[in-house]
């Protein structure tokens, strides 16, 4: 069973491997050329030119995104109903998604070092906002935007910058960093052996609800942010219908082969009954139904404690925290110290408490309802603007999926997180049918997974521009059954 268990270990080395995929952004002058030697792209790094840059740790091969920006709602146009004594202009409603996004599937290519880097890279800035009158009373907002798109596969050597190409006046920078899973060599929990037969033989009653139990996928619908008119979001998907960490007949089984077949001859029975096993055989049998028992509850019915945290830190400070594999203790220590001096303060946070196969969001942030749009309606002779009023959310959303390594000693985690904040006031525009408010809303959005080692604090995302950096910090923590 040690072997068994050293080669899983050694399978979990070589697939849960996960990479820091960073992606920097660059403005070019006019007629620039985007430099490709490693020390100019370093001075150009740290220079004004230097534009949003986007960090994320994930697992190698698989495909994972982020979106740090800001939703901007606007009147784009008017659809015009006409009967044959009325009219009605219904104000359309859009939403301009700004700032950068990243879609990166990371590979390694053989053992030198190299990574194969496929992207999808957008970059999207409001440059203006005309409100212009269109007659009968009806004004609409017409947006100038500046962007800058690359769809590409870039060749990365592991731990440099690399030109993964230039659109327009923004060059786009990559690097990969590989952050590889070491497991413990320790040996593998075993389930305990079953002494010899001793005592006499006695009727016992043994609780296994717990390991029979059916745990519930406890998810919340993340709320869409800011959505244009006539629009309708999609169907969530089909959760999986729940299953019992150990079924009574699978858990019956597994006892009768770990006894041996000679121990559960008549008239030793065992059974399970409304989450009771009724177990009648001698004290040696109980000894080891009760060991196993213990040793099952402690492998299968455990909770993990993950604390999720954003933080505000100056741009070296962020470095250093999203350069290390987990933070230390010098690096905690420096943390303390900058939380303390007012150097590093916290955004938002949440500790989301979830169990094995099942998936768990929290949520804790405020609902705004706003007049967004109206539904019009017209007859032959009549006409009438419906209201629409929508609920948005400001706050932040922790969406959990996570397992256990076979050692026990890390999780490998899919994480869902979005972070929200509504800028105040909200704008607004008159229409015919009456005023529509128009939100803007900053969106921090990461889609990624990977593996995080228990008691430790990994540095996960990284998003920000200029001297200052948002860094979202994870911390696991295992709570077994008691």
């Amino acid at each position: 069973l040690d072997e068994i268990a050293a080669y899983v270990a050694r399978l979990e080395r070589s697939v849960l491997r996960s990479v820091r995929f960073e992606v920097q952004t660059v403005r070019l002058e006019p007629g620039q050329a985007a430099p490709r030697e490693q020390r100019a792209i370093d001075a150009l790094l740290r220079s004004p030119a230097a534009g949003p840059q986007l960090m994320l740790v994930a697992f190698e091969r698989q495909r994972v995104s982020a979106m740090s920006g800001r939703q901007v709602a606007y009147v784009g146009d008017y659809d015009t109903s006409v009967a044959q004594e009325s009219t009605i202009s219904d104000p359309m409603v859009g939403v301009a998604n700004l700032g950068l996004l990243v879609d990166v599937r990371a590979e390694p290519r053989g053992k030198d070092g190299q990574w194969l880097a496929h992207t999808w890279l957008r970059l999207a800035d409001l440059q203006s906002m005309r409100t212009i009158t269109a007659g009968e009373g009806r004004s609409l907002e017409v947006p100038a935007f500046a962007t800058a798109a690359l769809h590409t596969m870039a060749q990365l050597d592991a731990g440099k910058w690399t030109l993964a190409g230039a659109s327009g006046a923004w060059a786009f920078y990559l690097r990969a960093r590989p952050l590889p899973y070491a497991p413990d060599s320790g040996a593998s929990a075993n389930l305990p052996a079953f002494g010899p037969p001793r005592g006499a033989f006695v009727l016992r009653m043994v609780g296994v609800e717990d390991l029979a139990t059916a745990p519930l996928w406890s998810v919340a619908n993340e709320p869409y942010h800011l959505m244009p008119s006539a629009f309708t979001p999609p169907e969530p998907p089909e959760l999986r219908e729940p299953a019992p960490y150990l079924s009574p007949s699978m858990l019956v089984n597994l006892l009768r082969h770990m006894g041996g077949g000679s121990r559960w001859e008549d008239p030793t029975t065992m059974e399970v009954r409304n989450g009771q096993m009724i177990v009648r055989a001698d004290e040696g049998t109980h000894a080891g139904v009760a060991a196993s028992r213990a040793a099952l509850r402690r492998q299968l019915v455990w909770r993990l404690e993950t604390h999720v945290e954003l933080v505000d830190a100056p741009t070296d400070f962020a470095a250093a925290l999203t350069a290390a594999p987990s933070l230390d203790g010098p690096l905690v220590a420096a943390l303390k110290t900058a939380r303390r001096e007012g150097q590093v303060h916290t955004v938002a946070q949440a500790t989301v408490s979830h169990r094995r196969m099942t998936r768990t969001t929290t949520q804790e942030g405020s609902h705004r309802l706003y007049l967004q749009d109206y539904a019009a309606e017209i007859a032959q002779d009549a006409a009438i603007g419906n209201p629409v009023v929508m609920s948005l959310f400001s706050g932040l959303t922790v969406d959990l999926l996570g397992h256990l390594t076979s050692r026990g000693d890390a999780a490998a985690l899919e994480v869902r997180f979005t972070h929200t904040q509504l800028h105040e006031p909200m704008r607004s525009l008159q229409t015919p049918l009456g005023p529509i408010e128009l939100p803007a809303l900053d969106v921090l959005r990461v889609r990624t997974s990977f593996v995080a080692p228990l008691d430790k604090t990994l540095a996960f995302a990284a998003v920000g521009e200029g001297g200052r950096r948002r860094v979202l910090l994870l911390t696991p923590r295992l709570v077994p059954s008691r």
